[in-house]
């Protein structure tokens, strides 16, 4: 069981690199995937979120070191959001970050 919200993350992803979905580094994965997509995009946008609401990059990083997963942000001025992409073997995981003290 994860006891914390980087374990659970890094759980929900051993769970897709098991699956036997197949190897796609392109595809973007959704439900239709991985019946928890959303629990799991909600948790790594809540993992890689700062308290103030601010986009983690140092964490994003230190993720990319340690576990050698792509992590892509980009900032969306439409959307107000940056949205962020964590690549796995079997597709890409995306999810969104809302700017701080929008306006």
């Amino acid at each position: 069981m994860a006891n914390t919200l980087s374990d659970f993350v890094l759980d929900m992803i051993a769970q897709i690199e098991s699956s036997d979905l197949p190897d796609d580094r392109t595809h973007y994965l959704d439900e239709e995937d991985f019946e928890n997509f959303e629990h799991l995009a909600e948790a790594a946008s809540d993992l890689f979120t700062k308290d103030d609401d601010t986009p983690d990059f140092d964490r994003m990083d230190e993720w990319q070191e340690l576990y050698g997963y792509l992590i892509s942000p980009e900032r969306s001025p439409h959307l107000g959001s940056y949205i962020v992409s964590l690549g796995t073997k079997k597709g890409l995981i995306t999810f969104m970050i809302p700017y701080a003290n929008r306006q």
